[in-house]
C-alpha cells in the first residue's frame, strides 16, 4: 500500500510542477486527504489535532522530496551544459559535425530520462 502511495505522490507532484494555476486547483480537488477533510470534525479534538499535524507534516515531506527532485534535474541540466560547452570549446568539429551530435545526445538524454 505504501509504494502505491508513493506512486500516487510521485504523479501528482509531477502534475503540480508541470501544471497551470487552474489544474492546480483541480489536482487539490482530487487528493484523497479532500475528500475526507469534512470527517475530521466527527473525530475529538486531540485525535483531529494529531491528524492535522500529520497532514501537515505529509504534505512538507511531499513538498519537500519535489523541491529536490527539481533541484536535481536542474542541477543535471547545467551538468550536461557544462560538458557539452567544455566539449564544444576543446573541439575542432565542423558544425555539421556538432548539430549531428547534438541530435544523437537528444535521443540519448530523452531515453535515460524516460526509464528513470
Amino acid at each position: 500500500m505504501k509504494q502505491n502511495n508513493q506512486g500516487y505522490a510521485s504523479k501528482f507532484w509531477k502534475e503540480w510542477l508541470e501544471a497551470d494555476l487552474l489544474k492546480r486547483e483541480d489536482l487539490i480537488k482530487k487528493l484523497p486527504i479532500v475528500k475526507n477533510i469534512w470527517d475530521i470534525k466527527k473525530l475529538p479534538k486531540k485525535i483531529r489535532e494529531h491528524s492535522f499535524a500529520l497532514l501537515l507534516l505529509g504534505f512538507f515531506e511531499d513538498l519537500e522530496s519535489a523541491v529536490y527532485t527539481k533541484i536535481e534535474l536542474e542541477e543535471n541540466k547545467r551538468k550536461d551544459f557544462n560538458f557539452i560547452k567544455k566539449f564544444k570549446s576543446d573541439s575542432t568539429m565542423t558544425e555539421e559535425d556538432a548539430i549531428r551530435l547534438g541530435r544523437e545526445l537528444k535521443k540519448k538524454m530523452a531515453a535515460r530520462r524516460k526509464y528513470k
